[in-house]
């Protein structure tokens, strides 16, 4: 695959729409996201899209645990194309044998979890995961195989539901008494399996994630924070009184840790 004399805001699909969608992940970090970003699918491109624009080709990316695409909606795909365009080979890894992208940009797909998959070595500048690493059991081998998939100099990003949101504090504990599953099918009124992998919340917090980084050798970690529109259709009929107090408290308290999206960047070291 070549990759196209795109600039990352040729394509619509990726187009800023907010203030926040065009800040370096720098800038992302140091600012307060809450409703600053438009969709997170299209902010996680571009983050990804300028990070290969200051690397020279040819230019390898690894999507761990692809899916169809960057999220559910109808852009998903839109902005897997856009990521394709700035780079000359593209992986992806589903664990799902189910799951058949259709977009074409992957110069190979395989079918097995990201710590089973079989990458070339020390050959991909970004390694990306989204809304994933909760899902993961082990993550040490998870973060391992995006090591070693990397060159030196090479970054893993990823976005994932921050442990210290109170939407995920909640489900986290409901996944530990086993009663995730039906309090998400009363909710949402249809089978859960038809919409989300298993979780486990394993790997979710800035804390763990250090750990992990440090143990395989990545260098610290940076983190932004986000929230769009928050977990807002898990709280129907009177359970909306709550999120709107919490809606409330995210106004006026400005705590970015707190916000319901955490996105990582942890760069493997040129001197290893």
């Amino acid at each position: 695959m070549e990759a196209n004399d795109f600039t990352i805001d040729d394509l619509d699909a990726i187009k800023p729409i907010l203030p926040h969608d065009d800040l370096l992940f720098d800038e992302l970090a140091a600012a307060y996201n809450f409703r600053n970003v438009s969709d997170r699918s299209r902010l996680f491109a571009r983050l990804i899209i300028k990070e290969l624009q200051h690397r020279p080709s040819p230019r390898g990316v690894v999507d761990a645990g692809c899916g169809l695409g960057l999220g559910r909606g109808k852009q998903a795909q839109d902005y897997v194309r856009a990521i394709a365009a700035h780079c000359e080979q593209y992986f992806g890894v589903e664990p799902d044998p189910d799951v058949k992208p259709t977009h074409g940009c992957f110069d190979q797909l395989q079918h097995a979890l990201f710590e089973e998959s079989e990458l070339p070595t020390e050959q991909f500048d970004v390694v990306y995961s989204f809304l994933v690493m909760e899902h993961v059991t082990d993550p040490v081998p998870f973060v391992e195989t995006a090591y070693r998939a990397l060159k030196p100099g090479g970054v893993f990003i990823f976005m994932t539901m921050n442990q210290r949101h109170y939407f995920t504090r909640i489900a986290s504990a409901l996944h530990r008494l086993k009663i995730d599953e039906p309090v998400l099918r009363m909710v949402h009124g249809k089978k859960t399996e038809n919409y989300h992998y298993p979780v486990a919340y394993r790997f979710n917090h800035p804390k763990i994630i250090d750990q992990v980084a440090e143990r395989v050798g990545f260098e610290s970690p940076q983190y932004a924070y986000t929230e769009v529109k928050g977990p807002v259709s898990y709280f129907p009929g009177p359970l909306r009184l709550f999120y709107n107090w919490r809606l409330r408290s995210r106004q006026n308290r400005k705590a970015p840790e707190r916000l319901l999206e955490i996105y990582g960047r942890m760069v493997k070291p040129v001197n290893q």
